[in-house]
């Protein structure tokens, strides 16, 4: 303490600015959470002290109140020192300030745990990081409450600070429980098709190691980007159609030096062109993840047909994505599902990953109905001077037109089997087109007439 008895109240404050300043100087706090620690001085976060109020009140001890009440302090100053508890006042501008930039370094934010699986190698885990966020209005509550009730007598006091924990939105727990393959589809193409496969390989890429959390739906679109295709022609006058995903460039890789060098593109976006000229991969890739939904009993929440029938699935089971129509289904299971897509062999390969305990269906039976059946369009003839005199050469073969519908039943084990209405589906018939050599055109119009 400071005995400041007899002394006026000039020469109190004086004492005590003297004794109290040089306690509160020497005086150290440290703040800490975890391994972090700032070690600070008590006056860098407290207002001045008012000695001159402090001299003032004490001096007035004996000197107010009624007679009884100053006899009794009078009496107890004869008798025995008389203490008064001095409380500091916090800063909190300065208090504020300090914390939140201690919230910068004890801030830690949460990493999801990741998955991946190589082609034919096992699931491949990272574990979770739990994040911390220091509670600056907590915290600030808490020291201010120390250092105002003036509870510390250390000379260096620590405070730990108060933070909250940030949980991961994807734990490791919840890839820990892929244990089944829940269904595998593929679809084949040209191996002798360089541009195909490479943009197959580009397409399947960004598909592989996809996770569609519980309750999610999936958008194909929103996944892959919205596609479009491309028509490259070279200096020679050759076309060549180049899928293009999203905002990505063409890849051209499977074009010469020279041939790059002379490229120009027109955009050719309309489904029109689209399905007369090439089917676009995401088309292939969207259809091949059609059927390994379906196998797998998930909820398909939009899918569109193509306008014609491409050439690696059955009837009713392709799947249209283009630039306002997408591909989406819903994992309806209560555990992720995780989506293996690669190229391999001529075949394109989707399977999906997820728990054994809500794998839906023990095995499926897929059944077609064609409901209705239009003969192919008008054969479309065109002059090719290339082509000899009386010849013709078929470049794309006509297709029938297609109403069906698709059936799938379902078993499940010690329960009769369900049978659902999966699709209804509409295909438009198209025209064979033929190079005929010079005449050609004449001679078919004379035998038509």
């Amino acid at each position: 303490g400071i005995d400041i008895g007899g002394l006026t109240r000039s020469e109190a404050q004086t004492v005590l600015e003297e004794n109290l300043s040089a306690n509160v100087i020497t005086r150290n706090i440290t703040l800490f959470f975890g391994d972090y620690e700032n070690d600070i001085a008590l006056n860098s976060v407290i207002d001045s002290l008012d000695y001159a109020k402090i001299a003032r009140e004490a001096k007035q001890i004996g000197r107010t109140g009624n007679l009884f009440k100053r006899y009794k302090q009078v009496f107890s100053l004869m008798t025995h020192d008389t203490s008064m508890n001095l409380k500091y006042t916090v800063n909190m501008s300065k208090l504020r300030t300090l914390l939140y930039a201690m919230k910068d370094v004890v801030d830690r934010k949460a990493v999801d745990a990741t998955c991946k699986k190589e082609h034919g190698k096992d699931f491949v885990i990272t574990d979770e990081v739990y994040g911390i966020e220091l509670n600056v209005p907590k915290s600030i509550d808490y020291v201010r409450e120390i250092i105002e009730d003036n509870t510390f007598k250390d000379t260096n006091y620590r405070i730990s600070l108060i933070a909250d924990r940030i949980d991961p939105k994807v734990t490791s727990e919840e890839f820990r429980s892929y244990d089944t393959l829940l269904s595998s589809y593929f679809t084949e193409y040209k191996r002798d098709d360089a541009q195909r496969m490479k943009n197959l390989q580009s397409a399947a890429n960004k598909l592989d190691k996809t996770i569609v959390k519980p309750g999610e739906e999936f958008s194909f679109n929103a996944k892959m980007g919205k596609t479009k295709s491309v028509t490259l022609t070279n200096k020679n006058g050759q076309t060549t159609l180049v899928d293009v995903f999203g905002d990505k460039e063409p890849d051209l890789s499977f074009l010469t030096k020279e041939e790059r060098a002379n490229i120009k593109t027109t955009d050719t976006t309309t489904l029109a062109t689209f399905n007369k000229t090439n089917e676009l991969v995401n088309v292939q890739i969207a259809s091949t993840l059609y059927n390994a939904v379906m196998l797998a009993g998930l909820e398909v929440t939009d899918r569109t047909n193509c306008m014609t029938l491409p050439e690696y699935v059955d009837i009713c089971r392709d799947a249209l994505v283009y630039e306002n129509t997408d591909f989406k289904f819903k994992n309806v299971t209560t555990a992720p599902i995780y989506i293996e897509c690669y190229v391999s062999g001529g075949k394109l390969f989707v399977k999906l990953y997820g728990n054994k305990k809500f794998k839906i269906y023990d095995g499926v039976l897929f059944k077609s109905k064609v409901t209705k059946v239009t003969p192919p369009l008008d054969d479309e003839l065109i002059i090719d001077p290339d082509v000899a005199s009386g010849d013709k050469i078929v470049i794309e073969q006509g297709k029938s037109g297609y109403s069906a519908t698709l059936i799938a039943t379902y078993k499940i084990t010690g329960k009769k089997d369900k049978e659902i209405k999966i699709n209804e589906s509409e295909y438009l018939p198209t025209s064979s087109i033929i190079n005929v050599g010079p005449g050609g055109l004449e001679k078919q119009t004379e035998n038509d007439i």
